[in-house]
């Protein structure tokens, strides 16, 4: 049920649901097998979304906005979410934001020191509830819109990202502080090395500087 397409990718037709464990296995051209396992977590939509453009202004001098994310968190299970920003600029070109949270949810992660794009962290805190998640995106006047892509991720997934970030940390240095000590990238991959992981996700858009 796994078709090969073009740049590498292999794309399957079997229909996922969610909290089902699918495994898949890799026959290697030494005829060695490479085994993998994970699940579909629930989809969890956004409830709200809320912008306030240019609260604040950060040591570099930098603006920056605040936005406000509600989303009810099932009860029934243990929980991962991931943050991402897309920005639509002015010429129509679409990058990626990097977006930062002072939240007590996402300081309790422990890697709140250390800078990444995304937002990640568990549901330890909010036990079911509905939640309402402040984070931040420096502003740019040119920026025509935001794509927020709020994701439910499976604990594979929340790992593997989770070592990503500290290994990214320990990479920045300088002459005089040097970079800090190689950090293993998590792995879920039996007879070999990498991730196989699931996640949904549900995407809003605010626009800005209308």
């Amino acid at each position: 049920n796994i078709g090969y397409s073009e740049k590498g990718f292999y794309r399957s037709l079997i229909q996922l649901s969610e909290h089902k464990s699918y495994t898949i296995e890799i026959i290697t051209n030494d005829k060695e097998m490479v085994t993998s396992k994970d699940y579909l977590s629930d989809l969890v939509k956004i409830d709200t979304l809320h912008y306030h453009p240019k609260i604040g202004i950060d040591e570099e001098g930098d603006e920056y906005s605040e936005l406000f994310l509600t989303f009810s968190d099932p009860l029934e299970s243990k929980n991962f979410y991931e943050i991402c920003l897309n920005v639509l600029f002015y010429s129509n070109n679409i990058y990626h934001q990097g977006v930062w949270s002072e939240d007590l949810v996402v300081k309790n992660e422990g890697d709140y020191d250390f800078y990444y794009k995304n937002i990640l962290f568990s549901d330890l805190l909010i036990n079911g509830q509905q939640y309402k998640l402040k984070f931040y995106v420096w502003h740019n006047d040119n920026d025509i819109a935001y794509y927020i892509h709020f994701r439910s991720v499976s604990e594979n997934y929340y790992k593997y990202k989770k070592s990503l970030m500290r290994h990214l940390a320990n990479q920045e240095g300088d002459v005089w502080s040097g970079t800090g000590n190689p950090v293993d990238l998590y792995s879920n991959i039996q007879g070999g090395y990498g991730i196989f992981a699931g996640y949904q996700e549900d995407v809003d858009t605010i626009y800005v500087n209308k």
